[in-house]
Order: structure tokens, then sequence, then C-alpha cells
């Protein structure tokens, strides 16, 4: 056998590496030979680097017997390892390990230059290269042998388990209700998971804790109801992997306290509830991720005070409710970067005063709930910048007076709520700039007059409530203006009579309450007008006679109460 002629036949100089195609068995396999002066930047032929003994022809006898049992061995090496296992993987490596040693220590007799300075280096590459060969016949293997439904057997697995047996039980049943496919925990996938859209209803389920990774994998989901159970801590990253979420029901449970990161990841959350009881406290940057909610409540809680920067970076809030708290005082800024915002509910707090300006920056805003608070006092100019205001809820305060013009620039308002405060006089302009106004709450304070003309320019007007005053007497003609009034609530005002043709300008009016007083007699046709009533309330004033054809010209009227007087007779 010629030994250089061997050489010639096909050499490939690669990364350091001479690669020899070789008469069988060589062929299959190859056999390497590394040269520590060969570049990895270039490639050379064996010629510029090889150096032969003189005593070449019985080298070429040695090399000959070496190369077939090594080839011999390599075969049966490559053989084996389309049976191996997972575990046979460090064993089979060590022996190719083994064999190469052998060859690198006989290469040095036949190579002139000695190798000593890289030879760690090449036995590192070539242990990686053994490895990963044995890696990829090894999970080239387990790949065949765990095909997937649907899937060729010789294509990649396309999804894997998540078997969700170890979540909380009511999560698990919930899940597995949304996949039709399966009822068995084991077998659900990451591709099943990701597939549920919708809502994931656990509403009144009675849970009173939580799991981590109880919502893992449900990528897609875009509502999550847990409302009305019993939680009372929600574990850190439980919503993480929720990325899809545009709706987060909390409401009913009882927090205590919330960890400060628990919505960082929920960045297409749109509404989130957190009616949670019993929150006294927020963390202040709790809420800096949710830049697409828009919608945030969290009404019945314990919070007695807020970070005066918690909603900054809500850019896209435009309705806010911390109803039915303890908050007693409010900072001036707190509303500062909500120019979008449409709707503010701060009722049933604790708040006894306002900042000047807290409202200045919500220009755009449709509805401000204060009801239901301790205000005595309403700063000058507080609604002023609120032109697009429709509603002002303000019932339930402590408020005795109202400054001039505080109500002037609300040009848009239709709704406007002051029953329930210490009113006992109002000014008769009060309401003159209020031209779109339809309705007007003022029952429950302690009114004994108004003013001529305080109603005059409220011409859209068709809800007045002066219900529960101390109104015993009213002006002739006060009501005139107020064509399209629907319905005049009269209740528990102590009225004892009433002047003549006061509702002859009424001809909308579909509601009228007369009840709880003490009115006694009533003028002959004062209901004569009323032609389009369907409700009238008389009940309980004591009436001992009611005048002859009281009730001829109420051709419309659907409901008439007459209890609680001295009646004895009818006409």
């Amino acid at each position: 056998m010629n030994f250089s002629a061997l050489f010639e036949k096909t050499p490939l100089i690669t990364n350091e590496c001479i690669w020899i195609a070789t008469p069988r068995p060589f062929w299959k396999c190859g056999l390497a030979f590394c040269c520590p002066f060969v570049s990895t930047r270039s490639q050379k032929t064996s010629e510029e680097f090889l150096v032969l003994s003189p005593s070449s022809r019985i080298l070429e006898g040695v090399f000959s017997w070496r190369l077939s049992h090594v080839s011999s061995l390599v075969t049966f090496l490559s053989l084996l390892l389309s049976g191996l296992v997972l575990a046979q993987v460090s064993e089979h490596a060590s022996s190719m390990e083994t064999e190469f040693k052998k060859e690198q220590g006989w290469e040095e007799n036949i190579i002139s230059t000695t190798a000593t300075p890289y030879r760690d280096d090449r036995i590192r590459r070539e242990r990686f290269r053994l490895k990963s060969e044995a890696y990829g016949l090894v999970h080239d293997r387990l790949r065949r042998e765990m095909p997937v439904a649907g899937n060729s057997a010789e294509k990649p697995v396309a999804h894997m388990s998540m078997n969700i047996c170890d979540r909380t039980a009511v999560v698990m049943d919930a899940i597995i209700s949304r996949i039709s496919a399966t009822n068995d925990c084991s077998e659900v996938t990451s591709t099943q998971l990701a597939a549920i859209t919708g809502t994931l209803n656990l509403s009144s389920k009675n849970i009173s804790s939580l799991k981590a990774g109880d919502f893992d994998g449900l990528i897609s989901l875009n509502t999550l109801d847990l409302s009305r159970n019993d939680l009372t801590a929600l574990p850190a990253g439980i919503f993480d992997e929720l990325i899809s979420l545009a709706s987060l029901l909390l409401w009913n449970n009882d927090f205590f306290t919330l960890p400060d990161d628990i919505f960082d990841e929920l960045t297409s959350l749109t509404k989130l509830e957190l009616d949670a009881r019993h929150l006294s406290t927020l963390p202040a940057d709790i809420f800096d991720e949710l830049s697409s909610l828009t919608g945030l409540l969290c009404w019945v809680n314990e919070l007695s005070a807020l970070p005066a920067d918690i909603f900054d970076e809500l850019s896209s809030l435009t309705w806010l409710g911390v109803r039915g708290n303890d908050l007693s005082t409010l900072t001036g800024v707190i509303f500062d970067e909500h120019t979008s915002k449409t709707d503010l509910n701060l009722g049933h707090n604790g708040l006894s005063t306002l900042p000047a300006g807290i409202f200045d920056e919500l220009t755009v805003l449709d509805w401000v709930d204060l009801r239901a608070n301790d205000l005595s006092t309403l700063s000058d100019g507080i609604f002023d910048e609120l032109s697009s205001l429709t509603g002002l809820g303000l019932s339930g305060n402590d408020l005795s007076t109202l400054s001039n013009g505080i109500f002037d620039e609300l040009t848009s308002l239709t709704e406007l709520g002051l029953a329930g405060n210490d009113f006992s006089t109002l000014s008769a302009d009060i309401f003159d700039e209020l031209i779109s106004l339809t309705s007007l709450h003022l029952g429950d304070n302690s009114l004994s007059s108004l003013p001529d003309g305080i109603f005059d320019e409220l011409t859209s007007l068709t809800w007045l409530d002066l219900s529960y005053n101390e109104l015993s007497t009213l002006a002739a003609g006060i009501f005139d203006e107020l064509a399209s009034l629907t319905l005049l609530g009269l209740r528990g005002t102590d009225l004892s009579a009433l002047p003549d043709g006061i509702f002859d300008e009424l001809t909308s009016l579909t509601s009228l309450w007369l009840h709880d007083n003490d009115l006694s007699p009533f003028p002959d046709g004062i209901f004569d007008e009323l032609t389009s009533l369907t409700v009238l309330w008389l009940a309980e004033n004591g009436l001992s006679r009611l005048p002859d054809g009281i009730f001829d010209e109420l051709t419309s009227l659907t409901w008439l109460w007459l209890w609680g007087n001295e009646l004895s007779t009818l006409p």
C-alpha cells in the first residue's frame, strides 16, 4: 500500500484537521488528523505539512493495521449509537474520546513536529464534537419515540404537556371545562391553554387562596373574574403570563394589601375592579405599568389616603372610582395627569375640603360624584374648567352656602344633586347659567323659602325635587317657566296651602308628589291644566273633603293615592 497515495486521494483540511476518505471500511466515517500548524482561516493540502520518516514503508504496515482496527471499532460504535438511550450518552462519548486519544498519540509519532502546546485545545474541541454528535443521535431517537397526534413522527414536537393537576382545584376544573378535547388534567398541553380566550369565570367559588402558576399558559385569556370570593392575598407573579388580559375583576374579596408588582405584566389591561372591602393602603407604583387601563374601581375599601402620584402613569384612564373609602383629604395634583378622564367617583368618603384647582386639568370630565362626604364649603372657581361636565353630585354633604357664580361655567351640566345638605336659602341667580340642566335635586335641606325667579332660566328642566324641606308656602308663578317639567316633588315640605294656578303652566307634568303635607283644602281647578298627569300622590295630608270635579280634567291619570287622609265621603 502506498502511504503517500493514501493521503492524496481526497484530502480536505478544515478547522485545523485533515479529513481523509479512505478505502472501506473507512469511507463511511472518515478519519481525522489534526495538525497544529494549519490555520483555521486557510485551507492547505497535506503535502504542505505532512513529513514522513525514512522508514515510511514499515510505518505504512503499522498504519494500515492500526487503521483497520480503529475503523472496525468506529463502525461498531456508529451502529450501536442508534440504539442508545439517554443514560448511555456519557459512556459513548467517553469511549469515543479514548479512541481519539489513541489516534492522537499515534499521530504524534508520524508527525515530525511536536504538538504539545495545542494538544489540550484539540482534545476539548474533539470532545465537544463527539458529545454533540451523540446528543444529536439520542435526541433524534427520543423524538421518533414520542410522536404527537396529528404530526408526522419525523417532525419536531409542536407543543408540550403542561400538566395542570397541581393547580388549585377550582382553577383546574374551570380550565378543563374550556378545553373540549380532554377532561384529563395530565393531558393538557401548552397549545390548548394558549387557545383559551374570552372569560374564565371563577366568581363565587369560595376561593380562599390561589397558587403561584395557577394561570400560567393562559396567554390569550381576555377576562378573569375572581369576584365574590374569600381571597386575602395573591401570590407574587400569579398574573404574569396573562399578557392578553383586558379585564380583571377582584371585587368583593378580603384583601388587606397587594404586592407592589402584582399588575406589572398586565400591559393589555383596560378594566380593573378592586372593590375588596379591606384594602387600607396601595403601593405608590402599583398601577405604573397599566398604561392601557381605561377603567379603575377601588370602591368600598378602607383607604384613608392616596399617594400624590399613584395615578400618574394611567395615561389612558377615562373613569376612576374610589367611592366608599375613608379618604379625608386629596392632594391638589392627584388628577393633573388625567386630561382624558370622563368619570370621577369620589362619593361616600370623608372629604371635608377640596384643594383649589384639583379639577383644573380635567377639561373633558363628564361626571364627578362627590356625594356623601363632609364638605362644608367649596372654593371659588373650583368647577370653572369643567366646561364639558354633564353631571355633578354634591348631595349628602354639609354645605350651607354656595358662592356666587360657582356654577356659572357649567353650561353643559344636565344633572345637579344638592339634596341632603344644610341649605336654608339660595341666591336668586344661583342657577341662571345652567341652560342645559334637566334634573335638579334639592330635597332634604332646610329651605324655608325660594326666591322669586330662581328657576326661570331652567327652561330645559324635566325633574325638580324639593321634597323634605320646610317650605310652608310657595310664591305664585314660581314654576311658570318650567314648561318641560315632567316630575315635581313636593313631598314632606310642610305645605298647608297652594296658590291658585300654581301648576297651570306645567302642561308636560306626568308625576306630582304632594303627599305627607298639611294640605287642606285644595283650591277649585288646581289640577285642571295637568292633562298629561299619570301619577298623583295626595296621601297623608289630613284631607277631610275634595272639591267637586277635582279630577275631571286628568284624563291621563293612572295612579292616585289618597290613603292617610280623613275623607269620609267622595264627590
